[in-house]
């Protein structure tokens, strides 16, 4: 079986490696004041939190490009 060395020194099977490379990634955004008071209030009244709202709009939109 073969595995990946991480930076840490530490080693991952390419089964483990897979399953990392799938997790959901962070990341971080700035988005000017007007935007971000739709986002709230669109995320209140949808009862979601902004980072599931803006998820899920990014998502939404670059699905529809393919």
């Amino acid at each position: 079986m073969a595995s990946t060395e991480l930076s840490k020194g530490s080693q991952l099977s390419d089964s483990d490696l897979n399953q990392e490379l799938k997790r959901p990634k962070r990341i971080t955004i700035t988005v000017n004041h007007s935007l971000y008071t739709k986002l709230v209030e669109r995320s209140t009244r949808e009862g979601r939190s902004i980072s599931n709202l803006a998820s899920y709009l990014l998502q939404h939109d670059l699905e529809g490009l393919s």
